[in-house]
């Protein structure tokens, strides 16, 4: 990077949603950081944040934002399917974007985003919020070269996110993590998926499988009845179950004796998105390459899209019926099923 930026930052917020309104939080936190705008296109939450921060101008969209100041840097958490256009606009006019997961909606469109953050010479940095749990640093630093790895990432239906499938809304956080574990080409992703409340696969599952035989079974739900994010990580040594909710970490070692000795680690609790935003800023101020880059990014939602792809191809998928397939309320007994209740 050949940028550096000094005194007061000026950052912006797009899109003051459930997201959004954490970034504003946490941008407000820092001494060195000034927001100079929101938007958001909706009437509502416009008048939420404007009741809520009296004392920053607030938009109806992002090129009204832009023709009123010019931010240096700005969080983009609009909807998936929006994600292109805001942060491309931002881009073009030589911001720096922290964009929400994913990256984009297709992979021809973050390589679009990856492509103009290069010309223009400024930081794209996708929210993989996860990289910056402590619960994970310290799995890493206990399971080395792992070759197994499972997750489970449900959560209820709230009707959020619908405008993209489970896979780019909730999966995309497991799909970055094992990318990150296993340091080799993807070879073969086998997956199934199930329509229920929205137009989009809202039930994942998908085996991907490593050019140097690792492998990650995920599974990812938003029709759940209870939430819950667990990740199981093997090595030939060593074992990790996690549990990301309360940072509760059980490990599993051989020891030289050929025998299992267990311990449990409760992780310290830290704001994962305050540490997300706090590299994003550092990055900008000292011209540094991001935390998480714009390349990891297109490589989540390039593995993403082939998941989603083989789920269309694969003849057995339990069904393709467009949703609505069932009402929320007549569905209690099948989520219970699906959860193994």
């Amino acid at each position: 990077m050949t940028f550096r930026a000094s005194g007061l930052l000026q950052a912006a917020v797009i899109g003051y949603g459930s997201y959004g309104r954490f970034h504003v939080r946490k941008y407000r936190s820092f001494p060195d950081v000034a927001i100079c705008g929101i938007a958001d296109t909706n009437p509502a939450r416009r008048a939420a944040a404007k009741a809520a921060y009296p004392d920053i101008p607030v938009h109806t969209d992002v090129d009204e934002l832009l023709a009123a100041q010019l931010p240096q840097l700005a969080s983009v958490a609009v909807p998936a399917s929006a994600h292109h256009a805001v942060a491309g606009r931002l881009l073009e006019r030589g911001v720096h974007v922290l964009v929400e997961k994913p990256l984009a909606d297709s992979r021809v469109r973050a390589m679009d985003l990856l492509q103009l953050a290069r010309r223009r010479k400024r930081i794209l940095q996708p929210g993989h919020v996860e990289r910056f749990n402590h619960t994970l640093a310290e799995l890493r630093a206990h399971v080395r070269e792992p070759v197994y790895m499972e997750s489970r990432r449900l959560v209820p239906w709230t009707g959020r996110g619908g405008d993209v499938d489970v896979v780019l809304d909730l999966m995309i956080h497991d799909i970055d993590l094992l990318l990150n574990l296993f340091d080799s080409p993807v070879m073969d992703i086998q997956a199934r998926g199930i329509r229920l409340f929205s137009g989009c696969w809202d039930v994942a599952n998908a085996c991907v499988v490593f050019a140097n035989g690792c492998v990650a079974n995920l599974t990812a739900s938003r029709a759940s009845l209870r939430a819950e994010r667990r990740l199981h990580v093997f090595s030939h040594s060593a074992c990790a179950q996690v549990d990301l909710d309360d940072g509760l970490m059980l490990l599993h070692h051989r020891d030289a004796s050929g025998g299992i000795s267990t311990r449990h680690s409760l992780c310290r609790h830290e704001d994962p998105l305050a540490a997300e935003i706090a590299a994003f800023v550092y990055a900008v101020r000292e011209g540094r390459e991001p935390a998480v880059s714009a390349e990891d990014g297109f490589h989540a939602v390039d593995i993403a899209t082939r998941i989603a792809d083989a789920m269309e191809n694969d003849d057995e998928v339990i069904s393709r019926v467009a949703a609505p397939m069932m009402k929320p309320e007549h569905a209690i007994a099948w989520l219970a099923r699906l959860d193994g209740r």
